[in-house]
């Protein structure tokens, strides 16, 4: 069974700039904990929560350095999943 990974960005809806400072969580849905994640090497772990625009280290030492607004969870076993995005300061969300 192949891996998924989900990645994205987030933004400003009114604008469309990308949005660093934005805690990205991903969840498992059937649970409602965070979600297992692995580094791009298949057996590291990786956050299930991160910052956009960050850099991100797995456990192996592998680091990420996300682009403006980005987030990303590198492998993932296929599923049901949500994202719980919680915006920096200045911001509200759902927009």
């Amino acid at each position: 069974t192949a891996g998924v990974d989900p990645f994205g960005r987030v933004f400003d809806s009114l604008t469309g700039a990308l949005i660093d400072g934005a805690i990205v969580t991903i969840l498992d849905d059937a649970t409602g904990l965070p979600a297992t994640v692995f580094g791009i090497d298949g057996v590291s772990a990786y956050p299930a929560s991160l910052v956009t625009g960050s850099t991100v280290t797995d456990a192996g030492g592998m680091t990420y350095d996300l682009g403006p607004g980005e987030f990303l969870f590198p492998i993932m076993a296929p599923g049901t999943y949500r994202l719980l995005v919680t915006p920096p300061s200045g911001y509200s969300g759902p927009s």
